[in-house]
């Protein structure tokens, strides 16, 4: 899809829902608790809301049954259910009008089982369908320091001139926790794992016009359309450079990146 300058507000959001978190978990619990976690250390400005089917209060909070019950319009949705949930919870993000989604939950075509791959499909014509802006699932989501959002485990708040978009949410942690010891900071950090509707490209093409950008890195592992990718980078690259890490170019890579993305990988040549 071509880049939809409404998903801004996913960068610069006001008002966040966290779908998922167990009504098990305390604060300190490794999981999906740490986003939340992340974005009171980082000092998010905006409303957090806890959405759990199961439970009417969560973390000392009212929790929410479901998005479409949140008492005002939601610029993130932030998804860590079980992948069994997905579909209903994207249905009820529509029902919502809330169309930019995180889907932090793993467990799809990348498990090379049956089950994976049927949920995926019924989740990507749900998100299709229903014009939902959607980064992943299997991944991060989105750091940005200047919004005080960020990544499960505390990065740094300074912003500086880099920004990426991995496919790897490990790798895209990595950078963002080690680059300040080596005197990197950044803009923009895009985790897109699967990358079932907006993949590197379109992340590319916002980079590109993002006025805090002014180096783009790119992690990738596989690319669905790679002409648009190479006419990009030839446009972009004059501008703003393009430092791009291909993983996957060796045969154990190669069956690395296919079960964690499901990306097929194409020949090293072709690269």
């Amino acid at each position: 899809m071509s880049w939809d300058p409404a998903f801004e507000t996913a960068f610069h959001p006001r008002v966040v829902a966290m779908v998922g978190i167990s009504a098990k978990v305390k604060i300190g619990s490794p999981g999906a608790v740490q986003f939340y976690e992340t974005y009171q250390k980082l000092g998010f400005p905006g409303r957090i809301y806890l959405v759990n089917a199961t439970t009417d209060e969560l973390l000392g909070q009212k929790a929410y049954h479901a998005v479409s019950e949140i008492p005002e319009p939601v610029d993130l949705v932030m998804v860590m259910a079980p992948t069994r949930a997905i579909p209903e919870i994207l249905e009820d993000c529509i029902k919502a009008n809330a169309k930019n989604v995180h889907l932090f939950t793993a467990g799809f075509e990348e498990t090379g089982e049956e089950e994976g791959r049927q949920l995926a499909a019924r989740a990507k014509e749900i998100a299709r369908r229903g014009g939902l802006r959607l980064i992943g699932p299997n991944c991060m989501g989105l750091y940005v320091p200047s919004s005080r959002i960020g990544f499960m485990h505390l990065p740094s708040a300074q912003s500086g001139p880099i920004s990426f978009a991995f496919q790897s949410g490990g790798h895209s942690d990595w950078f963002v926790n080690h680059g300040p010891s080596n005197g990197l900071y950044f803009a923009k950090g895009i985790s897109f794992g699967n990358g079932w509707v907006l993949d590197s490209t379109d992340f590319l093409e916002y980079l590109a016009t993002d006025p805090e950008t002014k180096i783009i890195c790119l992690y990738l592992e596989g690319v669905k359309d790679g002409r648009r990718l190479f006419e990009l980078v030839k446009q972009v690259n004059p501008k703003k450079p393009v430092i791009m890490w291909k993983g996957g170019l060796t045969a154990t890579g190669s069956r690395a990146a296919s079960t964690h993305t499901g990306s097929l990988m194409g020949q090293a040549a072709i690269w």
